[in-house]
């Protein structure tokens, strides 16, 4: 990529965390002042919320901004869980396509 197309994609990434930003508090704003309320019950304000989560899941992985947390120790925490996960998949990847050739 020349320096060019690395400021356009840095744009563009910029223009997307802004709006996923903003969908997000949208979206829990919605939903927290519904059943602040009264709107929804707490059954439904769980369902709303575990929707919301299952959309977005967490800003920051597995980690959260927990004052004690120094930036590195945030992003340690965020890339040993995707490390993690990458081996799951690719453990089932390997064990689906083993069982795959077993079969023919």
């Amino acid at each position: 990529m020349s320096v060019a197309d690395m400021r356009q994609w840095f744009a563009q990434e910029q223009r997307d965390l802004d709006k996923a930003r903003e969908l997000r508090i949208k979206e829990a704003t919605g939903f927290v002042e519904a059943y602040a309320r009264g709107e929804l019950t707490p059954e439904a304000a769980m369902k709303r919320l575990i929707a919301y989560e299952d959309r977005w899941g967490s800003p920051l992985g597995l980690a959260s901004a927990y004052p004690h947390l120094s930036d590195e120790q945030i992003l340690e925490i965020m890339d040993k869980a995707r490390a993690e996960a990458d081996a799951r998949s690719e453990r089932v990847r390997r064990r689906v396509a083993r069982d795959y050739y077993r079969g023919l």
